[in-house]
């Protein structure tokens, strides 16, 4: 399980309450092959978001919030995540 707090701030730095978030995007970037996706949860109430069917390797994670009116917030801090075969 990976945990990481909630990016509270949109990229221009203005404040981003609760309320405001539409959803979020998780971004995920597989060491090996340098393979890049984006989940997109479309729910701001989710607190938490299982990510399954990753091959064996090492991932990288942030996740950014979006507001209602489409803004994303910074990003957050990079999680990492090995799957042993």
């Amino acid at each position: 399980m990976l945990t990481w707090s909630i990016p509270t701030t949109r990229a221009d730095g203005s404040p981003l309450t609760m309320a405001e978030i539409a959803g979020y995007e998780i971004y995920v970037l597989s060491e090996s092959t340098g393979q890049t996706s984006v989940i997109t949860v479309s729910s701001g109430g989710t607190s938490t978001y299982t990510v399954t069917g990753l091959a064996a390797d090492t991932y990288y994670f942030s996740m950014a919030a979006k507001d209602t009116g489409g803004n994303l917030s910074a990003l957050s801090s990079v999680v990492s995540k090995v799957i042993a075969p």
